[in-house]
């Protein structure tokens, strides 16, 4: 099981991530604007992007994980 610190790891290496409690079609991805500017956006199964913020259910969770 992976914690927080893996998933941030993991998003500045441009891999995908997500909870498994989120199910499928659910994940993060670290997103670019303007060429400097860098947020996390979550993806969501219904096709939406949504800027992220990280709650503490998510912030202590071990189920992290990559999408391929």
């Amino acid at each position: 099981m992976n914690d927080i610190g893996w998933a941030i790891q993991a998003l500045k290496k441009r891999q995908k991530v997500r909870r498994r409690a989120w199910g499928e079609g659910v994940y993060l991805s670290n997103s670019t604007i303007s060429g400097h500017y860098h947020h996390i956006t979550l993806h969501t199964a219904q096709g939406f992007d949504i800027h992220w913020r990280c709650p503490e259910s998510d912030l202590l969770a071990d189920d992290w994980e990559e999408v391929e």
